[in-house]
């Protein structure tokens, strides 16, 4: 068996992202598949013999079908890179921020803890191009730190607020276009054309929906009832209310996506609390692991400042636990010896040992991921 990943460039509906779960679900030679209404992300299980060029065809259909506006793109593995040289959290802040901005990159994430940077390409034969880019950024922000990629792989999040600042220029144009059509005075040529200007500019992309919808058998959504409602108004001569009604309706699917998208980074911003690895005790050594290959009975380590990757039991260590992230509490909690710790918190002043109770996919933070 093995995983695949899609990301979706945006999907509002979760009434339509269920749909398209369900038939996902049914295709022949998917074992399991799920689609995260968060992070706009399809994980599919798939036999290893399994058509993967075909599957993406697929899949791609099936979201045309449901939301035709909605691209689907294969995710490529995240690639992590560990930073040399980076003492100032501030300077990790501005070198993140910069980078989820930077064309060619679906999502970038600096762990000032750990020292490393997470990087998800848009097309992994950009990467060492990419790469280039990144590292230049970087110079202008913290001259003398540099990055080298490691071997270890995870999952992040994409940005989305270039787009909709784009679409919030479009919609200031239409809007422009609107007041100076109600300027002029009624029964010109001029009036009726930038009213018409402004009415597609504004409600093209619904009046497109709408026609789509219909060859795809899906009439009575909102998209047609908005345009049989402001085309009718066009029709008895009421320009005006038509246009205004539009500006009305897209007013609202705004501030509904802006809602949407801040609860998207909230989650998001829990879901990445969890560590990309884990320090596993061997013998007299220790080696870093994915938290995705650390099995129960294992012994991790987890030193001062370290965030808790997966649930266990303290076999060692006296320290003081921050767990608000997860309990809301302000108050750190001691842990000791016999006492169980989650995923997610940090342990702040004390190295611990910990016995591993629970896999990656059934701790705490991996829970969260599931709502």
């Amino acid at each position: 068996m093995k995983e695949i990943k899609y990301s979706l460039s945006e999907i509002s509906c979760a009434s339509c992202a269920d749909k398209i779960e369900q038939k996902i679900k049914k295709l022949n030679g998917v074992e399991e598949g799920y689609l995260n209404f968060v992070t706009k992300e399809i994980k599919v299980q798939v036999a290893d013999s399994t058509d993967t060029a075909r599957l993406f065809d697929t899949i791609k259909k099936i979201v045309k079908d449901e939301e035709g506006d909605v691209e689907v793109c294969e995710l490529t593995p995240n690639v992590i890179y560990a930073i040399d040289g980076l003492d100032c959290a501030n300077c990790a802040a501005k070198i993140e921020e910069k980078l989820n901005k930077t064309e060619g990159i679906l999502g970038a994430n600096v762990d000032f803890i750990a020292k490393k940077l997470t990087l998800q390409f848009k097309n992994s034969l950009d990467q060492k191009r990419i790469e280039e880019k990144v590292q230049k950024i970087i110079d202008k922000i913290e001259p003398g730190v540099t990055i080298a990629q490691s071997n270890v792989k995870n999952e992040d999040h994409v940005d989305e607020e270039s787009s909709m600042t784009k679409d919030l220029i479009i919609f200031g144009i239409g809007i422009l276009l609107f007041i100076g059509g109600l300027l002029i005075a009624e029964g010109t040529v001029f009036r009726y054309v930038l009213l018409i200007l402004s009415y597609f500019i504004i409600g093209g992309e619904v009046v497109l929906k709408a026609v789509n919808n219909i060859y795809r058998g899906k009439v009575f959504d909102e998209n047609f009832l908005m345009t049989i409602a402001t085309m009718g108004a066009f029709a008895i001569g009421e320009h005006p209310e038509a246009v205004a009604v539009m500006i009305f309706y897209q007013v609202g699917e705004f501030f509904q996506d802006v809602a949407v998208n801040r609860s998207r980074r909230s989650i998001k911003k829990l879901m990445s609390i969890r560590p990309d690895v884990a320090t596993i005790k061997k013998g007299n050594t220790s080696v870093e692991m994915r938290v995705e290959d650390v099995q129960t009975g294992e012994i991790m380590i987890i030193k001062p400042g370290e965030r808790i990757p997966l649930d266990g039991e303290v076999l060692s260590g006296d320290s003081t636990i921050d767990t608000k992230i997860l309990t809301g509490e302000s108050v750190p909690v001691n842990v000791t010896k016999g006492e169980m710790v989650l995923s997610g918190c940090i342990n702040i002043n004390g190295l611990l040992t910990v016995k591993v109770t629970k896999l990656a996919s059934e701790s705490t933070v991996s829970g969260v991921e599931k709502v």
